[in-house]
């Protein structure tokens, strides 16, 4: 019966560990189960318990109880959340409300139709991009339990966005932005976990992101880095309507938002990769923990500020300019 017992502990314990392997405190969980291992074979101990009959039976509803205990533990530790990733992305969504707005301004506006043609505007907003689409893959795993459902709501998001600015402002309308590109990089990551999870974090990483610098100019004709054109592109690619979303527009295409899934879905990849080198440090973990006042509590609302600032922006302009 000790051998049983011991068995189940100890089967419990890998499983827990290959389940929740960066938010079992080390501490606590030999603290417990080294205590439950304590009661069960060694009997001058169980002095403190408060049981007369140390039968097989008994041994087994009180491994039951201490297996509940440890789920009821688990489940809380679960529910930690990392402030500063809310921070980032949030700094991120606040650049991106404010790069929107000057667009709107600038651009929709006409006050200065160059603004979008400078450097310095170009650096700023492929920062937030690339901010965004790395936080977001970033966290796919912590909700990986839901990811079907956020797939399928950012994508039917994105599908909204595209329905009103083609009705109110055709000649801004976004075809497949970022909330589409998102939504579809969530779906297309689920049947691939399995696999992905099976590469070193660092072989992922550095694939990924050099992959995403080989496809950067997909949408142009060729791959390269840079303006170095390594292998040109069959045309025909560009010609099928119906392969706009994943990186070869179709001549005539505009879209005023456009996240195609090549090369971007690399670049989502590899915070996904980086995510496996946080998850296995305790030290950055203890540094995650720290919350920036207002960006992590907006970070946590990002959609919904995302699906409300550009409304409230366009209603601004229109103010500004009758």
């Amino acid at each position: 019966m000790q051998r049983q017992c011991a068995f189940v502990f100890g089967g419990y314990n890998t499983c827990l560990r290959n389940v929740f392997p960066f938010t079992i405190s080390t501490r606590i969980w030999k603290s417990t189960f080294i205590q439950t291992l304590d009661f069960l074979f060694f009997p001058s101990r169980r002095a403190v318990f408060p049981m007369s009959d140390y039968s097989d039976r008994s041994l087994l509803c009180y491994c039951q109880i201490i297996k509940i205990q440890l789920e009821v533990m688990l489940m809380g530790l679960q529910k930690e959340r990392f402030f500063l990733i809310d921070g980032i992305r949030g700094l991120a969504i606040v650049n991106m409300v404010i790069f929107h707005f000057l667009y709107d301004v600038f651009i929709v506006y006409g006050r200065n139709p160059k603004w979008y043609g400078y450097q310095s505007i170009h650096i700023w907003q492929q920062s937030i991009c690339w901010t965004f689409i790395c936080v977001s893959g970033f966290v796919w795993e912590w909700g990986a339990k839901k990811n079907l459902r956020r797939g399928l709501f950012l994508n039917c998001c994105g599908a909204l966005i595209s329905l009103i600015t083609w009705i109110i402002l055709p000649s801004e309308t976004v075809w497949f932005g970022i909330l589409n590109f998102i939504g579809c990089a969530v779906l297309i990551l689920i049947p691939f976990h399995k696999y992905l999870e099976k590469l070193h974090p660092a072989l992922g990483l550095c694939i990924s992101f050099f992959l995403f610098v080989l496809f950067k100019n997909v949408q142009h004709g060729f791959l390269g880095f840079g303006r170095m054109e390594l292998i040109q592109l069959p045309k025909w690619l560009y010609s099928v309507k119906i392969l706009t979303p994943l990186g070869f527009p179709f001549p005539g295409f505009l879209s005023s938002d456009y996240f195609p899934l090549l090369p971007w879905m690399f670049l989502y990849l590899s915070g996904y990769f980086l995510c496996q080198f946080f998850t296995g440090c305790e030290h950055w973990k203890k540094i995650a923990h720290f919350k920036i006042p207002l960006l992590s509590t907006i970070g946590q609302k990002s959609i919904w500020i995302y699906l409300l600032h550009q409304p409230l922006s366009m209603l601004v302009c229109i103010l500004l300019f009758h």
